[in-house]
């Protein structure tokens, strides 16, 4: 028995605002039977521009965002092919024309994607989480169950929920670029996962960057700073410099005038009007 088939390798097609994805793009494996087609994920990405779809191959030289070798990944590609070929052998040789089903169960590599058991919280169990008192000398555990419970209302690792940034929240979604993956997602937020983000929107964190505002001014009156940020209710300081007196006096002689600087801008004007 001859099962004919055709087993080829390609990057996934997905689209983004109506543009195709071109970067860390999944590889994907397809093997078409019989007028039947499975397709299995390899659980390699890797840059469209990186990717040779005339070989179904990585470029030489190239690597993808983890660092992986296209030797490394080329030989994990030819490995899921071999096996593959040889659970057709083993339909052939019994004589069997196996369905789409029987092959994904006969084959079995160490693909990425290979099914594992998931253990899910019941809504039930959820639920008694978010309820339990936790006791007052272990109030920094209410953090942990929070984080927890806005992975699961979310669906993110907590390396990503770690590196959510405030400007990831919008409205009702976050925008996240995942830490293991480098996929770019948009989450809708739930009740739970707002009420979650609403209860610290104060609270100031370690990697928090502080709003730093500056006010240049070519004069350094203190009535003119005054009016500017009258009105402004929170910690100000106000300072002025002379840059020729920062400068050490046996640097002095190294560095152009401010003269000479408004000669060169003077200049460079110019040569801008003639070239229009």
């Amino acid at each position: 028995m001859n099962i004919k088939r055709n087993i080829i390798f390609a990057l996934e097609s997905r689209k983004k605002d109506g543009v195709l994805i071109a970067e860390n793009v999944l590889i994907r494996m397809r093997v078409n039977f019989a007028s039947q087609r499975i397709e299995f994920t390899t659980g390699y990405r890797i840059e469209v521009a990186k990717w040779d779809a005339d070989k179904q191959r990585v470029k030489n030289g190239c690597t993808n965002k983890l660092k992986q070798s296209a030797s490394e990944i080329n030989a994990a590609l030819l490995g899921y092919y071999t096996e593959l070929q040889e659970v057709f052998k083993r339909f052939e040789v019994a004589e069997v024309m196996p369905s789409p089903a029987d092959v994904r169960s006969a084959f079995r590599p160490k693909l990425k994607d290979t099914q594992k058991k998931i253990i899910f919280l019941t809504w039930e169990e959820l639920t008694k989480l978010r309820g339990f008192e936790i006791p007052p000398a272990k109030q920094s555990l209410d953090r942990v169950r929070d984080v927890f419970l806005f992975q699961c209302f979310t669906g993110l690792r907590y390396s990503d929920v770690y590196n959510l940034r405030r400007s990831d929240i919008k409205e009702d979604h976050i925008e996240v670029t995942t830490i293991k993956t480098s996929d770019s997602l948009v989450i809708e937020l739930n009740e739970y996962s707002k009420a979650i983000l609403e209860k610290y929107q104060d609270v100031v964190f370690e990697h928090d960057n502080k709003t730093i505002g500056l006010l240049l001014c070519n004069g350094g009156y203190k009535v003119v700073a005054q009016y500017a940020l009258s009105g402004y209710d929170q910690p100000t300081g106000v300072s002025d410099y002379q840059p020729t007196k920062a400068i050490p006096d046996n640097l002095k002689s190294t560095q152009p005038q401010w003269t000479k600087l408004k000669e060169i801008k003077k200049e460079l004007s110019e040569i801008t009007i003639n070239t229009k």
